[in-house]
């Protein structure tokens, strides 16, 4: 059961937040947090998407020399609509692994390997 709920009005348009009841969490390591935790119920449409794209692959060529190759793409969007408002945040990340390794007979080992990556610096 929520214990206490506000509800604000800025410029004509309210919304409510939902407070839970008063707690205390305790750490095996003997620190301590109390409060209560708020619950935002938004009236508006919002949408949170997160698709991904993966692939491995592994390949033995003759004469002990390998090949492995990785692709990775996360994607994530999010949308929030209101009615002053029409906020849409896409993220794409992608990273690209190549690599080769194999010996000579048996005695000198080596492996090269490429790397391509990109990250969003927007985190949410």
């Amino acid at each position: 059961m929520l214990a206490l709920a506000i509800t604000y009005n800025f410029g004509g348009f309210p919304f409510t937040e939902y407070f839970g009841n008063v707690v205390t969490i305790r750490g095996r390591n003997g620190y301590t947090a109390t409060g209560r935790a708020s619950f935002f119920i938004p009236n508006e449409k919002s949408v949170s998407n997160r698709d991904e794209l993966y692939y491995q692959s592994d390949y033995t060529f003759p004469h002990r020399i390998s090949r492995s190759g990785r692709v990775s793409i996360p994607e994530r969007t999010r949308s929030f609509v209101t009615s002053f408002s029409n906020e849409k945040i896409q993220r794409t990340n992608y990273e690209y692994t190549l690599q080769f390794q194999g010996d000579i007979k048996s005695r000198l080992s080596t492996r090269w390997a490429v790397v391509c990556r990109r990250t969003s610096s927007m985190a949410w």
